[in-house]
């Protein structure tokens, strides 16, 4: 095996585990956050959002950091901070330290790294399929969170996913250590806003973030209440969770795969953006209609994790072929801010919900984020090939 090809899926199983682990949480938090001390319905979303918020502010740094000093630095850099902030949250008894350990677990933000890493190692001929495999892990990552986070919490509380998180952590440190050779870019540009701040402005570019912050703050928002909708209003006990979302996520992939498998071959990014956001709208509709029960809310978020899936694999391997060499640590920290300032926003929506009166505030807001994303979702490029785009 080639050692591009080993450090290839070392980041793909790091990149895997840690969202797996990170996700842990969303399934059960609207149920057992509110058992902690201090807390206010208002802090779910910031225990929810926090994680995203910081690594938001934190993706773009690291991501210019390792274009300077190299990625493997950077990665056990962010893992330490990840094992640390899943220690604190582990021992956090009020909602407070629970919120400062999710910070902490933020300020661990590789994914930009790591997908600059990937890039680094793969051809920009074969980069949108290591993108759409690392995209459908990434999918399969949320299915067994969303599968295992309900069991592991009801058989040890939600603190033990944070113990579990950190040792994910450790596992992964060793792997880089030992395994992932020093790497560098080839080249390095200049840090100045007149070199990298023309790659941001293209509308290719700027319209792929939105699309990216878009999908993650609907995610999140959506898991702020549907763990707690399963349990009023269909009696389904949280043991029972993982069949709703293991049936839901298998239907929402063979609709994504196919489409993720033939958007480059086809030039079918345009239209394929089209569809799924459609998709979602429906999804959405399904999962808050006034009438919804349980068969039509199973379709609902089937359909829009299909559209969630295809976006996660579609928009990363776009953005990767904009970027130059020497600055795709920083292209990739700027699409890895947007794609977790979308999961702080999910966080603020649930918040915000709380006040605004009547059922219907959340479903709102996400409709108005899906609308926005399907007027500039609508310009993307027929293909993510990097020559058609710019």
């Amino acid at each position: 095996m080639s050692t591009s090809i080993r450090v290839c899926l070392i980041f793909i199983v790091i990149f895997v585990l840690r969202i797996f682990g990170l996700m842990l949480i969303m399934p059960v938090a609207a149920l057992y956050v509110p058992l902690y001390s201090g807390y206010e319905p208002v802090y779910l979303g910031w225990v929810l959002g926090i994680y995203g918020f910081m690594q938001a502010l934190c993706q773009l740094p690291l991501g210019v950091l390792s274009d300077r000093i190299g990625r493997k630095a950077v990665i056990l850099l962010g893992l330490a901070l990840l094992i640390m902030g899943s220690l604190i949250a582990y021992e956090a008894t009020s909602v407070y330290g629970l919120i400062l350990g999710r910070a902490m677990q933020g300020m661990g933000a590789i994914g930009s790294t790591i997908m600059a890493g990937l890039a680094d190692q793969t051809s920009p001929q074969n980069r949108t399929m290591v993108m759409g495999g690392l995209g459908a892990c990434i999918g399969l990552s949320f299915l067994g969170s969303l599968l295992l986070g309900p069991v592991i919490a009801q058989w040890a509380g939600m603190s033990s996913i944070f113990l579990f998180v950190a040792g994910i952590g450790v596992v992964a440190a060793i792997l880089v250590w030992l395994l992932v050779p020093p790497m560098r870019p080839t080249q390095r540009l200049s840090l100045q806003p007149s070199v990298w701040l023309p790659i941001i402005k293209q509308p290719t570019v700027w319209r792929v973030l939105v699309g990216i912050w878009a999908i993650h703050a609907l995610y999140t928002s959506l898991f702020s209440v549907l763990p707690s909708r399963l349990v009023q209003e269909f009696a389904l006990p949280l043991s029972e969770h993982w069949h709703f979302y293991a049936v839901a996520i298998g239907g929402s992939l063979l609709l994504a795969l196919p489409a993720i498998g033939t958007v480059d071959r086809w030039h079918a990014g345009r239209w394929y953006t089209s569809i799924f956001t459609g998709v979602m709208v429906i999804g959405i509709g399904m999962l808050f209609s006034a009438s919804t029960q349980y068969q039509a809310m199973l379709l609902g978020l089937a359909l829009f994790f299909a559209g969630f899936n295809f976006f996660e694999s579609y928009l990363p391997a776009f953005i990767s072929k904009q970027a130059p060499d020497g600055a795709r640590g920083m292209v990739m920290g700027v699409f890895s801010s947007c794609q977790f300032l979308g999961i702080f926003s999910g966080g603020v929506l649930a918040a915000v919900s709380h006040v605004i009166p009547g059922p219907h505030g959340l479903p709102g807001l996400m409709l108005l984020i899906m609308v926005l994303w399907a007027i500039v979702g609508a310009r993307l490029p027929v293909s993510c090939d990097a020559k058609r785009a710019l």
